[in-house]
């Protein structure tokens, strides 16, 4: 059963009071759940690489954090072989009723850490184990030379016995817990340009690598109302408004003044430097950052062409013509205007140049000339042929008077000489003699008129 595994493993003499069912059920979900973790796709697989860049401190408490959740031959998380003292600690108090493990270490995985023992069937598979995680975290990186000393052991647990003994034991932790408070003593002034936010934010981070650090040594760390106190002390202000929010939180001890987060809360609500910032940014959105976009929106702050204006929505519009307003706005879109208008101006030379363009205006209006004599022709032809046909209706006409008149058709006057009236003809065949003579004589013009345009057309 591996609850019985699990308390021979821990060094703990079976009681009674441990085999309850709600003992054997607690033990039953925690150790599946670390089984389980194995096999999950958040779980890490090996254990974070350290580079040149790395700080080794931060580091080493990133591997104990992991360990805790590599699992060695037995699904016992590997961070029991880094234990300081190997050595199974005499036990101080009992199980929780109805749980499977203590108060002093509150949950399976911790108790596993803290008591597996270091003689156990398993050790030596798990001191490979890590002594592989170890060796893909260390290659090429600073530390490289400590896993060399025990390639033939390959033993995990000595390679980080020297990396907790030369780089993080407990001088120094110690230093590193010096440095840090002295970086809580600095300064932060509302004349800056870091905001209050930024500053809680990195005061907040150097808290945490304080307690980390007096986990690992003599100091203790520093309590809600400490960590207060030391963030009102940091600021250095004149503004009315921060020192009222900071005085009210001294007035008040036991209640915001007691919490880290209720203050730093409070605190930001002040922020003068971000206060400042939100007013330049708004002067900025209107003004100069001909270089920029707008605050508001993101809009470009140029000079756009139509079709690409139209493609913006209403409040780009609105914020590009607040920009275009201003003196800065109205000198670049005038810039912007003649670069625009230098760009679409063709250059001499070129296929858009001035010689480019003389070839192309002359290639069009050869090309206008034969259109238009082409239609021209259309017309002309169109003209002549309803003119033939007002020719021969004419023609007609004209030949039936003669043929009236004379006798004499107009085929025959064009090749006939009229005949002069004789002396004995009357009177009235002599006038018809001189009109058919007068006939002739128009018809011979049409007909000299008709050849002409003939040729012309042909032409």
């Amino acid at each position: 059963c591996d609850f019985f595994q699990y308390v021979l493993d821990t060094e703990r003499k079976l009681k009674d009071q441990y085999l309850t069912a709600e003992s054997l059920k607690s033990h039953a979900i925690q150790f599946k759940a670390i089984k389980e973790q194995k096999d999950s796709k958040d779980s890490p697989k090996g254990l974070p690489r350290l580079s040149k860049s790395t700080d080794i401190l931060s580091w080493m408490d990133r591997v104990e954090k992991t360990l805790r959740k590599l699992p060695g031959q037995d699904n016992t998380p590997l961070a029991y072989l880094t234990r300081s003292d190997p050595a199974v600690p005499v036990t101080v108090d009992d199980f929780i009723p109805n749980k499977c493990y203590s108060a002093t270490h509150k949950s399976l995985v911790e108790e596993l850490v803290a008591r597996k023992s270091h003689s156990s069937s398993c050790v030596e598979a798990d001191k490979i184990l890590l002594y592989d995680h170890l060796d893909k975290a260390l290659s090429g990186g600073p530390l490289e030379s400590v896993l060399q000393a025990h390639e033939d052991t390959k033993d995990g647990q000595a390679v980080m016995s020297t990396i907790l003994l030369q780089h993080g034991g407990k001088g120094m932790w110690e230093k590193a817990h010096e440095r840090l408070i002295g970086l809580l003593k600095k300064k932060w002034k509302s004349t800056g340009n870091i905001t209050l936010t930024e500053h809680i934010a990195s005061f907040r981070g150097i808290i945490a690598k304080i307690v980390r650090a007096c986990k690992h040594t003599d100091h203790t760390s520093p309590t809600e109302r400490e960590q207060v106190l030391l963030i009102i002390n940091s600021i250095d202000t004149t503004e009315s408004l921060l020192q009222a929010h900071i005085s009210s939180i001294n007035g008040d001890p036991t209640g915001r003044g007691s919490s880290f987060e209720s203050t730093a809360t409070h605190l930001m609500l002040a922020d003068p430097v971000e206060r400042n910032q939100s007013k330049q940014s708004r002067k900025i959105s209107i003004s100069s950052t001909l270089a920029g976009r707008g605050s508001g929106t993101g809009v470009d702050l140029r000079w756009y062409p139509n079709w690409e204006y139209k493609k913006l929505d209403d409040k780009e519009k609105k914020e590009l013509g607040d920009w275009r307003k201003t003196p800065a706005g109205e000198a670049a879109m005038k810039k912007s205007r003649e670069e625009a208008a230098k760009k679409r101006k063709p250059k001499s030379g070129s296929p858009g140049g001035e010689n480019g363009a003389n070839d192309n205006s002359a290639k069009r209006q050869k090309k206008f000339d034969k259109a238009v004599q082409k239609q021209a022709k259309q017309i002309v032809a169109s003209a002549m042929e309803a003119d033939d046909q007002d020719d021969a209706e004419f023609t007609a006409r004209i030949d039936a008077a003669i043929k009236k008149r004379s006798g004499t058709s107009v085929a025959g006057a064009e090749v006939k000489t009229a005949e002069v009236p004789k002396e004995d003809s009357t009177e009235q065949e002599a006038k018809d003699s001189q009109k058919a003579v007068k006939l002739a004589s128009i018809m011979r013009r049409v007909s000299l008129d008709k050849r002409k345009k003939n040729v012309t057309v042909e032409g």
